[in-house]
């Protein structure tokens, strides 16, 4: 959408980030297949960008980690908050931008947890195939347009989940927790000796929560799924 027929040939670029995970295999493309390119990167210090804009006379910056002569800005799919695994349509470029929840909860505990149940889709792209979306941007994007890149193909991330965990063979039972409130309730409950067990029904199945309850025999219930936490007596 929107890619011009006319391609940009930059000649000195500035990579903000090019030590993480995505700007490196970028970085790293575009030092093999253009050879003429000067790529800087990896910046913390206000003034050695600004030193290095003049003395290096950068005509792109590619941000991945402001707003000066051509300028590519990568975010993430999280800026529209979840979607739904009954969605029609994933995101497009015109989307509401509704963030949700802090990037780095992403990896709390030792477990696979999830803002959630895990039920919400993503599209999962291999990094040298970003890497290649990021190249034709730089090259054929038009200047103020919006890009997203992603697969038809979307997943649950509860299934790739369950996916890394037959891979490994790991039992997906006990590897997979869903809820950052609730995965700290686990930790609370590990670290004092306290027995619980996580209920597999949902929260808009009443008749599945009653099975639940029926087999599990709680004492007390934590319900965390919702927008708060309630612990009542059964």
């Amino acid at each position: 959408i929107g890619l011009k027929i006319a391609t940009y040939t930059p000649k000195n670029i500035l990579i903000t980030g090019a030590a993480s995970f995505i700007a490196s295999y970028v970085a790293n493309r575009l030092i093999q297949n253009y050879l003429s390119y000067k790529i800087v990167g990896d910046i913390a210090s206000a003034g050695l960008v600004n030193y290095l804009l003049v003395a290096e006379s950068i005509d792109t910056i590619m941000h991945f980690a402001a707003q000066i002569h051509r300028f590519i800005h990568v975010s993430t799919d999280e800026v529209y908050g979840e979607t739904d695994e009954d969605a029609i349509v994933g995101n497009h470029e015109a989307s509401q931008l509704l963030p949700t929840n802090p990037y780095s909860q992403l990896k709390l505990g030792r477990l696979f947890q999830f803002m959630g149940d895990g039920s919400n889709v993503r599209s999962y792209l291999h990094c040298e195939d970003v890497s290649e979306t990021f190249e034709v941007i730089l090259h054929k994007g038009e200047v103020g347009h919006v890009y997203n890149v992603r697969t038809k193909k979307e997943m649950r991330g509860i299934d790739v989940a369950k996916d890394i965990c037959k891979l490994f063979s790991m039992d997906p039972e006990t590897n997979i927790q869903t809820g950052w409130i609730g995965g700290i309730l686990d930790q609370l409950c590990e670290k004092h000796g306290i027995p619980f067990k996580y209920g597999r029904g949902r929260l808009k199945n009443r008749a599945s929560l009653m099975a639940d309850i029926q087999n599990i025999k709680p004492t007390h219930v934590f319900n965390v799924i919702a927008r708060f936490s309630v612990m009542s007596k059964t």
